[in-house]
């Protein structure tokens, strides 16, 4: 007769245990005040009812007699870990572990389709961490902690929320509520699969992670959307990215940094969806050369009506990055980018020559102070000629003018900053 082995873990909620005889189930026992719950026990019910159709979720199996708890798949702990032994170099090399990208990438499909397939019953994952996924070293993944999800009653559409969460997995707009009264969305699963993904394939550096070490961490910095790789947070300069954490960027495929920069960066957040679980599997398929049916995600690029010119410092082959700020939208930047820093802006075909020396002007940005935003003409002799014409026909009162000007001042209309999928912009050695 099967009964309780010996014991496999404990947390919050209850102990597991191996159960005799059935190496490939285990049982999690509720403490007494958990049982004492009836809507814990209607959960699981709820959750055995609408299962999710996929082999890498240790799902509930069924209540036992006395509704002390319930029985689940049993992970292999020898051929299993948790995904921070993985994901962390340091970590392998300790529990002897070893991986290649293509397993790390094989992973992060993996989490991606587990994630999606339990969106598709109808339930929300919400705690996502890298302690609630387990991974072997051909790539396979189980999530497990299950029963911690938030999952909808498909008859009366009430939704048993999931009481827990990690901040540092947890999206801007969430920062701040409380897990146990906040209903849950996929889009914020979508956020945390991407931190899961960042640090599976970045060396387990967190995308949050920065030079400035501050209270409150990688949570402080979602909650201020000071992603290390957005343009305006790296001209800032104090939440610039470590030298291994942009080591790592510069070795990630550019599709896998576009789907980053759509989780992180607000200049694309804004514009953009967070990339879904399918999105995910498809890009990681064209990576590894696997077939795929989904075509790629490619955010609205500029198309130029004229060839793309080669690159002033390499000579290779540049492509269009759209410039919100520029007349003519776009600028030019080389493919290599941030190995070759090579733009070229058509705006400069437009621009005038200074009336105080002669020299072409530029198309700059004011970066402080109460014009910050605004653009104007600047002088290519700065700092020697300090001469500015102000973008709409207007000398522009400030960024080192020479006299006050007698013309009206420009509007103080904010203007953002040029956005791309790889650091490019033609504005990262301005003084200004």
């Amino acid at each position: 007769m099967a009964g309780l082995g010996k014991k496999l873990g404990e947390g919050g909620e209850g102990i597991v245990y191996a159960i005799t005889g059935q190496p490939s189930i285990a049982a999690k026992i509720w403490h007494r005040q958990v049982a004492a719950d009836p809507e814990v026990a209607r959960k699981i019910e709820l959750m055995i009812e609408n299962p999710v159709a996929s082999g890498s979720v240790a799902w509930p199996k069924r209540l036992l007699h006395n509704r002390a708890g319930f029985t689940m798949p049993r992970v292999n702990g020898d051929e299993y870990h948790d995904l921070f032994k993985w994901m962390n170099p340091a970590a392998r090399r300790i529990n002897k572990l070893q991986c290649g990208i293509a397993e790390l990438l094989t992973m992060t499909a993996k989490l991606a389709e587990a994630i999606g397939a339990i969106h598709s019953a109808g339930h929300v994952v919400g705690d996502i961490n890298e302690k609630n996924v387990m991974a072997n070293a051909a790539g396979q993944v189980i999530l497990v902690d299950c029963d911690s999800m938030q999952i909808r009653d498909p008859q009366t559409g009430k939704d048993f929320l999931c009481k827990k969460g990690r901040p540092e997995y947890t999206p801007p707009e969430l920062q701040e509520d409380r897990f146990d009264h906040r209903l849950r969305t996929k889009d914020y699963d979508s956020f945390g699969l991407a931190v899961l993904a960042h640090k599976l394939l970045l060396r387990g550096l967190h995308p949050y992670q920065s030079m400035a070490a501050e209270a409150g961490g990688e949570a402080k910095k979602i909650g201020e959307r000071r992603f290390p790789f957005n343009e305006t947070v790296r001209q800032e300069g104090k939440f610039r990215p470590s030298p291994n954490h942009l080591q790592a960027w510069r070795s990630t495929p550019y599709p896998i940094r576009d789907l980053f920069h759509r989780a992180f960066d607000p200049d694309w957040t804004d514009k953009h969806p967070r990339p879904e679980p399918e999105e995910w599997v498809s890009t990681i398929a064209r990576e590894l050369g696997l077939p795929t049916d989904s075509p790629p995600h490619d955010p609205p690029a500029p198309t130029p009506t004229e060839p793309a010119p080669r690159c002033p410092l390499c000579k290779g082959e540049m492509q269009a990055k759209t410039s919100r700020t520029g007349l003519t939208g776009y600028f030019w930047s080389c493919r290599k980018y941030p190995d070759c820093r090579g733009t070229i802006n058509p705006d400069d075909e437009l621009a005038p020559d200074c009336e105080r020396c002669g020299k072409k002007m530029v198309r700059r940005q004011a970066r402080r102070g109460v014009n910050a935003g605004n653009t104007f003409w600047g002088c290519r002799g700065y700092p020697e000629c300090r001469h500015t014409i102000d973008i709409s026909g207007g000398e522009y009162p400030g960024a080192g003018n020479e006299q006050t000007p007698t013309r009206a001042a420009p509007s103080t209309r904010r203007v953002s900053r040029p956005s791309s999928a790889s650091w490019s912009s033609n504005e990262s050695d301005l003084p200004f």
